[in-house]
């Protein structure tokens, strides 16, 4: 597995220097080190307390950055999650600009949350958007054999921590090797980091630096629990679904489940025929289900079951549409 300290290590991999702290902050880093090395957690927070107000007035970001990922390793270790959380968050917020220690800094949150109970299925999440965004930089880095061997390095690494940990992943690989090759994430404004989607100005969100429009295609306040975990974007490729209005090149709002309502468009794979999940819409006619496509193209056929079954396999439910503005 992965740990916060191996994936703090990774922050400065491409850079010259491994700190930008100042002379002021160095000195109260080492004495949290220390502090930690004895597993001597009374005096930490004497030294957190200054170094924290050197980051509040610091004029450089990266610096300010630093400290909050020093601070939120002391609190992991002291096992103050909600504190380790808070400062990852504020690192978190200053590093947007920066793919790679943006994406490292996700993968360190999972590691706190995955001490938290409950929280185990967000820790797992962040592991994958960090993955992710990897994925992402080692393709810009083409140019650069040694940066795109480290890259391609480390993913395998966070892919297989991120399978030990969840055990499901091993036991149905559909999910990855079938759904995640189509799944792109919303992007905020104009960083480059895969993100879950998140309330912003109205129902408009950028996705890979262009504008789209959220239509509402669920009975669901969308911009009430679009903050939610297990919401992910997911581009559309073919026009299973273009009667709709869902065309090719658009995004779609998709929840995690494995159930689904009458009449719902839902992302379904079936069994022994489907190669990745595919949009269908869902009926019920007794104990029968239907999954069709709403398409003029006599190429997407219609598939009936006698019931639930294990003929097919339902990933989540379609909440709406992301259509360019």
């Amino acid at each position: 597995m992965i740990n916060f300290q191996v994936a703090y290590g990774w922050l400065y991999q491409f850079e010259d220097v491994d700190s930008y702290l100042s002379t002021s902050a160095k000195p109260l880093k080492k004495d949290i080190q220390e502090s930690l090395a004895c597993n001597d957690y009374s005096e930490i927070d004497r030294f957190i307390d200054p170094i924290k107000k050197i980051a509040r007035t610091s004029p450089r970001f990266l610096e300010a950055a630093e400290i909050h990922l020093i601070c939120a390793h002391a609190y992991y270790a002291k096992g103050e999650m909600e504190k380790a959380l808070q400062s990852l968050e504020e690192a978190g917020n200053l590093y947007k600009s920066d793919a790679h220690k943006y994406a490292v800094t996700l993968w360190m949150k999972g590691c706190v949350l995955w001490e938290l109970e409950g929280k185990q299925a967000e820790a797992l999440l962040l592991w994958q958007r960090s993955l992710d965004a990897f994925e992402l930089l080692q393709k810009q880095y083409l140019v650069n054999k040694q940066s795109v061997q480290w890259y391609q390095q480390q993913c395998e690494r966070m892919r297989q921590s991120i399978q030990q940990a969840n055990p499901r992943q091993r036991t149905d690989p559909r999910i990855r090797q079938g759904l995640y090759p189509i799944l792109k994430q919303i992007l905020l404004l104009d960083t480059k980091i895969p993100t879950p989607p998140r309330r912003v100005n109205s129902n408009q969100f950028w996705i890979e630096n262009r504008l789209y429009q959220l239509i509402n295609l669920s009975n669901t306040s969308i911009i009430d629990i679009v903050d939610a975990p297990n919401l992910f974007a997911l581009w559309v490729e073919d026009d299973t679904m273009d009667r709709l209005g869902i065309m090719p090149g658009d995004y779609v709002l998709v929840r995690w489940q494995i159930t689904a309502k009458h009449n719902s468009i839902v992302l379904v794979v079936i069994v022994n025929e489907d190669t990745h999940a595919k949009l269908k819409n869902f009926t019920q006619e007794g104990s029968k289900i239907i999954l069709s496509p709403h398409s003029n193209n006599p190429d997407h056929l219609i598939h009936e079951f006698p019931r639930m079954s294990r003929g097919f396999q339902i990933k989540g439910v379609v909440l709406g549409v992301f259509k360019p503005v």
